[in-house]
């Protein structure tokens, strides 16, 4: 196998309600104190809560920054709960999931009723591989090109698998990187069937799929970041 170096981890993550919280939102105070007394204990103040109202109810939302030398945001919309970080340092890993699970836990025991129909998730890789070019790493996954168009300067790949028990959905995308010079972008997206993924499962079952993604690839991870 080929071990592939991460230099760069981008996430982004969705906690989508069943249904929209409409009840919910009767109180934006109660939202507040809900992300609060979640958050608090990870360093949220409040000078880091604002508010956008947006255009439409859809677009309302609760907003927290700040966290984790702002290498992380959470948005509290009627839909769901959505995550995202960029560039958040491996020791902190640990600690931000628990945010997010403390996150999760709060409003789905905060208001009677609602609960969560899919967990969808994008996690990105920009890294390096240790005994391959990119481009022509990826040529194995070519078997032809377009003709007539001029030169192919780079090519990427792109997979959808149909939909296996709790993953009704999972797509995956390889290509040269356009942030890292001579690195490799693996992005796997999907979706878990929140009835059969817990709270606190979420994490471990999109790491395996990442795992089991970079194993189909013929690629593995240096032994210092498996353990972490």
């Amino acid at each position: 196998m080929i071990e592939f170096q991460p230099v760069e981890t981008v996430l982004d993550f969705t906690a989508a309600f069943e249904i929209p919280a409409f009840g919910l939102w009767k109180d934006p105070n109660a939202i507040a104190a809900i992300t609060y007394r979640a958050l608090s204990p990870y360093g949220l103040q409040l000078a880091g809560m604002e508010w956008d109202w947006g255009r439409n109810i859809g677009e309302n939302r609760l907003r927290v920054l700040g966290l984790f030398s702002y290498g992380a945001s959470y948005e509290i919309r009627r839909d769901g709960i959505y995550v995202q970080f960029l560039q958040l340092s491996r020791e902190l890993v640990d600690e931000f999931s628990r945010s997010v699970e403390a996150l999760l836990v709060a409003f789905k025991s905060g208001e009677a009723g609602t609960s969560y129909g899919r967990f969808r998730f994008t996690l990105g890789l920009h890294g390096k591989l240790s005994s391959a070019n990119p481009v022509t790493f990826l040529r194995g996954f070519l078997s032809k090109v377009p003709r007539g168009l001029g030169e192919v300067q780079e090519s990427g790949c792109a997979f959808w698998f149909a939909p296996t028990g709790e993953c009704s959905s999972l797509s995956l995308l390889i290509e040269p990187s356009r942030r890292i010079q001579e690195a490799l972008w693996i992005r796997l997206q999907g979706a878990l069937d929140a009835r059969k993924v817990s709270l606190d499962a979420i994490r471990p079952r999109i790491e395996t799929l990442y795992s089991q993604t970079l194993s189909a690839l013929d690629l593995s991870l240096p032994t210092e970041v498996k353990g972490q």
